[in-house]
């Protein structure tokens, strides 16, 4: 009877022994999948937090190069004799050295057009040569929404801010998107102001400059400067149907 019940217990050891052996390997195999799981989790935050930071820096370099648009004009739309000189009928000569010439060469910019006080074309720069200001009607109408936007700063009515001389912030400005014979344009606009806040100016609005870079600039500098390799521009359309997330945008007046 004895040996019976050692067997017995024998038998019930061998299969305790067996649970406890499969209770261990159910918990290591968990504790592989837990730790696999995790290293996943960690990996695509990682990469998530990688994503965001790139485009951050997208971002940033598109409001730069936005900002930097604007900055070069009023670089000139901020000047005393730009205020004096650069009228309809005025010297084409200076118009070419300080406007066309200067936005070509200085700042890579791919067409200039200034407007009167009345809003009509008086000069016209692109690629390398002056152009009859009314063959940028549709360049001047693919702006309208930015020209708009200078004129009503203009009828507000706010007194000029006491800035130090020169200071861009004296004039009224825009910035923004726009397409233009099938090329799309980072477009700066500017009204033509004295350089010192306290300085007379004409009643009613003023001469506006208008100038654009083509986007193919800022895709060159995206892809040299953060080697992103093939950086596109993408309407918001094309955006949404390829179902990219929060990509980083330039000012569109029109909402594209």
């Amino acid at each position: 009877m004895m040996g019976d019940l050692t067997s017995v217990e024998r038998a019930k050891g061998r299969r305790a022994l067996r649970r406890t052996m499969m209770l261990g390997r159910l918990i290591l195999l968990f504790a592989l999948i837990s730790s696999a799981a995790l290293l996943a989790f960690t990996v695509r935050s990682v990469d998530q937090l990688q994503a965001n930071e790139e485009r951050l820096q997208v971002q940033r370099t598109l409001d730069r190069f936005e900002d930097r648009v604007v900055s070069n004009i009023t670089s000139v739309s901020v000047w005393d004799q730009a205020y004096e000189i650069f009228q309809p009928g005025g010297n084409l000569a200076w118009a070419d050295a300080e406007i066309g010439t200067y936005f070509e060469n200085n700042r890579h910019h791919d067409v200039t057009l200034a407007i009167d006080r009345q809003n009509r074309p008086f000069y016209a720069w692109m690629g390398e040569a002056r152009r009859d200001p009314n063959s940028l009607v549709g360049f001047e109408a693919s702006a309208q929404p930015l020209i708009a936007d200078v004129r009503a700063q203009e009828r507000s009515g706010k007194p000029t801010p006491q800035l130090d001389p020169t200071n861009p912030g004296l004039a009224n400005t825009a910035k923004g998107l726009i397409r233009w014979n099938g090329d799309y344009y980072l477009v700066g606009v500017s009204n033509v102001v004295p350089e010192h806040a306290n300085d007379p100016r004409r009643a009613g609005p003023n001469v506006i400059l208008i100038s654009a870079q083509k986007v193919d600039h800022l895709l060159t500098e995206l892809n040299t400067n953060l080697r992103l390799g093939d950086a596109q521009f993408l309407t918001a359309r094309r955006a949404r149907d390829n179902t990219i997330p929060t990509l980083p945008r330039l000012s569109d007046p029109s909402r594209r």
